[in-house]
């Protein structure tokens, strides 16, 4: 049997990978083997485009600042994935960050990967990109 990582260092993982590390050298960083970081990327679903050699990341990384509107920004969604963890109802989850229930139930759907887990770095990124060239 093959080892098992803890769902802090699968989110380790894919922070680096969506702050522009490539699939490989974020797994290697985690102490994962290649195979294991594209599997957990696949297991994301791979809804972005990204370089899984030595060099990369993400091809269009989403921005760091958040500036106001309608979108979750990043610190909504990682408030969102502690909340989950926690075991949270998306009713407190969402009276936390000032929003619907229902925001953070069709965040969580939208967002929540074949592997059952919610990563706020990858839905942030996947919003960015899904959001076009006008974001």
């Amino acid at each position: 049997m093959g080892k098992v990582f803890s769902l802090e260092t699968r989110t380790e993982f894919f922070d680096l990978v969506c702050g522009g590390m490539s699939v490989f050298a974020a797994a290697r960083r985690v102490g994962a083997a290649r195979q294991t970081g594209g599997k957990w990327w696949a297991q994301s679903g791979r809804m972005m485009s990204v370089n899984m050699g030595a060099v990369g990341g993400l091809a269009d990384p989403a921005p760091s600042p958040e500036g106001p509107g309608r979108a979750l920004g990043l610190a909504e969604r990682g408030m969102i994935q502690m909340g989950l963890r926690s075991g949270m109802s998306y009713a407190r989850i969402g009276e936390l960050i000032g929003r619907g229930k229902s925001v953070v139930w069709r965040e969580v759907n939208r967002n929540t990967g074949d592997d059952g887990e919610y990563f706020a770095s990858i839905a942030h990124a996947k919003a960015h990109q899904s959001a076009g060239p006008n974001r």
